[in-house]
């Protein structure tokens, strides 16, 4: 049986409704392009979209996404065109890789990050295969609870892509 890497965000605390930290953030910064909007109208959005979220959850979804609207780091990334949550898919040695890209720009593709203790360069191959996908040159993690923006290169992805999957098809956990 082949190893499957996990994934933090889905293993975050859960609230009623089945809506976890980690999730309520994303939706924030989906719908939302702006501190100002975010801050005047996503408490009620999160009561209509996530109705079973508690206090608790919903203020730490909004420290996250408040952070990507704050961040010196982020500053680039929230200016200009972007599509967000664009769908993500790549044929690589048979087999096929599909994901959601948070943000999209000209020459780049962010992930946001909530989890404790970010595995930046995991993350910098997931999101640097999106890149890949999407023909773009740079890919991004941004570390939301650290307020961090890691960097990669889409050209580097495709040798270590190959090698993690060859690794996984073989049944072998990949070294991080």
């Amino acid at each position: 049986e082949a190893w499957m890497p996990e994934d933090p965000q889905e293993t975050e605390e859960e609230v009623p409704g089945g809506a976890g930290v980690g999730r309520l953030a994303h939706a924030l910064l989906e719908r939302f392009d702006a501190l100002e909007t975010l801050e005047r109208e996503g408490q009620a959005f999160l009561e209509e979209s996530f109705p079973g979220a508690e206090g608790k959850e919903v203020e730490e979804a909004f420290s996250l996404a408040r952070t990507f609207f704050t961040a010196e780091a982020f500053a680039l990334y929230r200016e200009g065109p972007v599509a967000k949550e664009v769908p993500v898919a790549l044929e690589l040695l048979g087999a096929r890789l599909e994901g959601r890209a948070d943000r999209v720009g000209e020459d780049w593709v962010l992930d946001y990050k909530t989890d404790r203790g970010v595995d930046a360069k995991a993350y910098l191959l997931q999101v640097g295969v999106y890149a890949l996908a999407l023909g773009k040159p740079r890919a991004l993690v941004a570390d939301l609870r650290e307020g961090k923006l890691y960097e990669g290169a889409s050209q580097q992805v495709d040798e270590k892509a190959e090698e993690v999957l060859r690794r996984l098809m073989g049944g072998d956990r990949p070294e991080a």
